[in-house]
């Protein structure tokens, strides 16, 4: 990742809960710490996107498969072309964000994606909407690098965000069809979808299981779920 004269603006992706053990608001004093200027919640434009999809539910017959998992991406253009035309046309929240936040920091600055998920490097090669990719393992070893690794220690510092309803925070929990079985499964036989919009996530237990961090799955999941309590 490139620090330097550039303003760094920072896209959290909503499951950084399950990895980082600490106040959101001191991951963000430390990635401030590390360089970026802003830091957002990716979380902020899930209700743009689900507005959209709404309208593209609406408007679309027959089974719509979402954007939101960039292996999912993949697999259908490398094993079932023919289901091709079922991929959702609404962007994914990473590249919604990215275009959100091009026109409000401007063409110059430098828009890095935080996220657990390696394939969203692969989705960014191709739709270009943000500057870099780094996910959380490597993001952990430069702020360990940095001096900051008991991100507890740290004050806490709000997002450069809103985050209309607090829900949206959990989205990634929100899943659909999930884990490598169950979407084969589907991707073979359309007939198990449902007849509008379906999540298919590639990874066994969704995101937030992508980006569980060598602890007890249950104290991960009420961590997540009561991590913005004081």
């Amino acid at each position: 990742m490139t620090i330097g004269k550039e303003i760094l603006i920072a896209s959290l992706a909503p499951s950084f809960p399950a990895y980082f053990n600490c106040h959101p608001e001191q991951l963000v004093t430390a990635l401030k710490l590390l360089g970026f200027h802003h830091v957002e919640e990716t979380a902020s434009v899930v209700g743009k996107a689900v507005e959209m999809r709404l309208i593209e539910a609406r408007i679309r017959k027959g089974p719509i498969i979402g954007s939101s998992c960039p292996r999912i991406a993949d697999e259908i253009i490398s094993g079932w072309p023919k289901l091709k035309d079922l991929m959702s046309d609404v962007p994914s929240p990473m590249e919604l964000h990215g275009r959100i936040l091009r026109e409000k920091y401007g063409i110059t600055s430098r828009l890095v994606f935080l996220s657990p998920c390696p394939w969203k490097a692969d989705e960014n090669n191709m739709k270009m909407c943000m500057d870099e990719v780094v996910t959380f393992e490597a993001l952990e070893a430069m702020l360990r690098d940095k001096g900051s690794s008991d991100l507890t220690k740290l004050n806490r510092t709000p997002f450069d965000s809103n985050v209309d309803d607090p829900v949206f925070r959990l989205s990634p929990l929100v899943m659909g069809i999930h884990g490598l079985d169950e979407c084969v499964k589907s991707l073979n036989d359309i007939g198990l979808l449902s007849e509008s919009y379906n999540e298919l996530l590639w990874c066994s237990g969704g995101c937030f299981r992508t980006a569980l961090n060598n602890e007890n799955p249950d104290m991960q999941i009420e961590r997540i779920l009561t991590t913005w309590e004081d």
